[in-house]
């Protein structure tokens, strides 16, 4: 017959069973990160990712004690990027920072064979950055009006820009809404859009405020509009497309960037990684050279990501059946 006594003592072994099992499941699980971590890119080193990826990437190492090195494999619409992401370890030491368009937008316009959905883990959503109409400075557009004017059909006026990003489409949208031509002429990243500009090979672009941002201040590019609602603070005398005259237009406002990781990943890491990277990317310093890049936070985790990227999808869809893009293999 059991006692009073002897179900205290009983319980209390339970319990003590029960702590030193939980002890000894969290001691066997590894650190991270305790090596190196490697932050893959879609792009070419010197645009607006790989600036976003170093920022963070260096404040996430100062934090952890442990080198965040920032690799950039660009090309094919970010395939070989996502491609070589997949097939890592889903342990948090290969990570993969991309717009959310390689998930929600370029599937829709190329057949791609590694960015379905559920052929990643998601992380979580880090940064906004907005996108502006950019032109060379001996462009004899000065407003976006007057570039519309120059692009009538039969100008032969071209365009910089990575196939299948958002931009793409909103140019796209651009030229249909209001009569003007200009033909694509495909690049692999931001940074070689800003070469050809300055070199004269490409008329316009439409593409992440970051990249401009130097090159304009020194006068050798002109910004002729921002597809922000409101002015932006590191080009304040750009105007809206509301204030350049074109009230109905309706442009995707910017680009967002998120962390993901190969499939399979535990929530509990990835939601660990999202935290370390959040972390990183409010500390006060941190943001301040953010910001000075042209990025803003937008925070949002792997659950929220995922369920935006749905409906991006969705949306991005419809709007590819409306404007007949279909990209070459």
């Amino acid at each position: 017959m059991f006692t009073a006594t002897s179900r205290r003592q009983g319980v209390s072994l339970l319990l003590a069973v029960v702590a030193a099992l939980g002890l000894q499941s969290a001691s066997a699980q590894p650190a991270w990160p305790d090596k190196p971590v490697r932050l893959v890119i879609t792009t070419p080193p010197g645009g607006p990712v790989d600036t976003l990826a170093r920022v963070l990437g260096e404040a996430v190492s100062r934090q952890v004690k442990q080198p965040v090195v920032v690799e950039s494999r660009p090309g094919a619409s970010g395939a070989i990027a996502l491609g070589y992401v997949m097939k890592q370890p889903a342990d948090g030491y290969t990570l993969l920072i991309t717009a959310n368009a390689s998930f929600s937008l370029i599937p829709l316009v190329r057949t791609m064979p590694n960015n379905k959905l559920d052929d990643f883990s998601y992380v979580g959503q880090l940064v906004y950055t907005p996108n502006v109409f950019v032109v060379p400075a001996a462009s004899p557009a000065k407003t976006l009006k007057e570039l519309v004017a120059l692009g009538k059909p039969g100008s032969k006026l071209n365009y910089g820009m990575m196939a299948g990003v958002p931009h793409h489409l909103d140019i796209e949208r651009f030229k249909k809404e209001t009569g003007a031509d200009f033909l694509m002429v495909p690049y692999p990243g931001g940074a070689p859009i800003v070469t050809a500009l300055l070199g004269g090979q490409v008329d316009m672009t439409l593409f992440n405020a970051p990249l401009f941002a130097e090159q304009a201040k020194a006068g050798k590019l002109r910004v002729l509009a921002t597809t922000a609602k409101s002015r932006l603070a590191t080009m304040p005398d750009v105007p809206t497309l509301r204030e350049a005259g074109f009230t109905d237009l309706k442009l995707s406002e910017g680009t967002s960037y998120s962390l993901v990781a190969p499939a399979g990943m535990p929530k509990a890491l990835a939601d660990r990684i999202y935290q370390q990277f959040t972390a990183a990317a409010k500390d006060p310093e941190v943001r301040k050279r953010l910001e000075a890049a042209g990025f803003e936070l937008q925070p949002a985790d792997g659950t929220a990501l995922r369920a935006e990227l749905q409906e991006e999808s969705r949306d991005n869809a419809a709007m590819v059946k409306a404007l007949n893009i279909k990209l070459s293999e």
